[in-house]
């Protein structure tokens, strides 16, 4: 997984803004491929890139196709067919078996705006969506980019939003095409919100992994010596506040992780987590299943049997080692599947099981 797109948007909008920048978008899919529609990266004038288009195979191309862009201020469309063998996309050594549409485009005044706005929705925790107009059939293009919102309203656009095909927003990407051309609409996600109760050295590397994938890690810790700058230099926020002293968080959470090392500051963190009005999709105890009830012995004004059933302890998935990057490795794979909807199976295992079924059938 690259990062996210909120992340990836505050990249770009932290410098100035300058027009020689590109914006690579994955617009189409057929088979299989490491990214799907949506997923962008952004190439600036030296021919650096933040985000990613594939598995690393196509980047190196696709930021000679943005020099081009930016030598003509012609848009492209480049379909990369890993299917064919003799295309460039076997020259460049993908893979996969699949087909990938990718549009490059010029960041000019319309788009850049465009960004930041949809920067600012996903920033409010608000999904929105993304629709590329594009042409398949020629390499020229001369597409548009519209931004809407989860009503289908037209939020902003690069050009007259008056063509725009009926869309089903429930999907997480779809391709349709009208008599005004070929559209690709993804819709946009916010930032993963994690909070980390505890400031001691297992939390460190979980907050430094998090960060990487373009997570908005805060850190929950009244205890000096543990919620400090220096020790989480990749955190988005630190709270330096009991648990008890907490009010209603502002952004929505998607996971919360207890590792106070501590049994009553531990009780006092999953007290107030369960009193929210929307739970974490994942709460997660560090510590092992005979601690977690002693834990549970202390927390107040909540139901043993409903804490039991929403708290995931020990937290993680057993992958071997007990350093703290170790754990912070198990808990992360364990919380990145549940709140992505993975199974955490392990992927070789599948994919042997279905090609000795293809092979069998």
């Amino acid at each position: 997984m690259s990062i996210s797109a909120t992340a990836l948007l505050e990249r770009y909008l932290v410098n100035d803004f300058e027009p020689d920048w590109c914006l690579a978008t994955v617009v189409s899919k057929e088979g299989s491929s490491y990214r799907n529609p949506g997923a962008m990266m952004l190439v600036n004038p030296l021919g650096q890139a933040s985000g990613m288009v594939s598995g690393g195979c196509l980047e190196m191309d696709v930021i000679q196709r943005s020099r081009q862009v930016l030598h003509d201020d012609n848009a492209r469309f480049i379909e990369y067919d890993m299917i064919d063998e003799e295309s460039l996309a076997a020259e460049l050594g993908i893979g996969c078996r699949g087909k990938l549409g990718i549009y490059v485009q010029r960041i000019g005044q319309k788009l850049h705006r465009l960004m930041a706005r949809m920067y600012a929705e996903l920033d409010a925790g608000s999904t929105c969506y993304m629709v590329q107009q594009y042409n398949p059939e020629v390499e020229i293009q001369t597409g548009a980019l519209y931004l809407l919102d989860e009503q289908s309203q037209v939020l902003m656009s690069t050009e007259a939003a008056d063509a725009l095909p009926s869309l089903e927003l429930s999907q997480q990407y779809q391709s349709i095409s009208n008599e005004a051309g070929y559209w690709s609409c993804t819709r946009m996600s916010p930032a993963i919100n994690i909070l980390l109760f505890g400031g001691g050295a297992d939390a460190r590397p979980l907050a430094k992994m998090a960060a990487i994938l373009g997570w908005r890690v805060h850190v929950v810790d009244h205890r000096p010596a543990y919620a400090s700058a220096k020790f989480f230099p990749d955190a988005y926020k630190i709270i330096r506040q009991a648990p008890a002293d907490l009010g209603a968080f502002s952004a929505r959470i998607d996971a919360a992780i207890v590792l106070t090392h501590n049994l009553k500051l531990d009780a006092a963190s999953i007290t107030w987590i369960l009193s929210q009005a929307e739970l974490p999709r994942y709460i997660g105890l560090l510590g092992p299943a005979e601690r977690k009830f002693r834990v549970l012995e202390n927390v107040t004004d909540v139901e043993h049997e409903f804490a039991l059933q929403h708290i995931r302890g020990p937290v993680g998935v057993d992958v071997g080692g007990e350093l703290p990057e170790s754990i912070a490795l198990s808990i992360l794979a364990d919380v990145h599947a549940a709140l992505l909807n993975g199974t955490g199976e392990r992927l070789y295992q599948q994919g042997t099981e279905k090609l000795l079924g293809l092979k069998s059938g």
